[in-house]
């Protein structure tokens, strides 16, 4: 079965078709778009797999939660409060309403904002590496 390969993407498709017979439209990835080359290798380079689980355990592995889990709530958690926080100083400033607050102008109040969030960022990457 000869295997076609997309120098763009490195998508791997297979054909039953010998590649000579196929059309020009054929002959293009699926993905991107691009071109397809025939395949040059004709076996496979990878000698061994990563991970092997016992036969009788097929699947990724059984550590219970996937890793970086935490991280990524986290920096979720972080852009939305950093989002709430630009969208409500600008509701604000759209509404006149700081007046009643005794605001200083947008742009030092979302600054502050931004330069406060940094600095909190940069704090905890130097304690995560000490």
């Amino acid at each position: 079965m000869p295997r076609l390969a997309c120098w763009s993407c490195g998508r791997q498709i297979y054909t039953p078709s010998p590649v000579d017979s196929l059309f020009s439209e054929e002959r293009r990835c699926p993905r991107c778009g691009a071109f397809l080359n025939v395949e040059r290798r004709e076996g496979e380079r990878r000698v061994h797999n990563r991970r092997q689980n016992p036969p009788a355990e097929p699947g990724p592995p059984a550590t219970g939660e996937e890793r970086r889990v935490d991280d990524r709530r986290k920096v979720k958690r972080d852009a939305q409060v950093l989002w709430a926080g630009i969208h409500g100083i600008s509701i604000l400033s759209l509404t006149g309403r700081f007046e009643l607050v005794g605001a200083e102008s947008t742009d030092v109040l979302v600054n502050t904002l931004i330069d406060n969030y940094l600095n909190k960022v940069q704090v905890e990457r130097q304690a995560s590496l000490d």
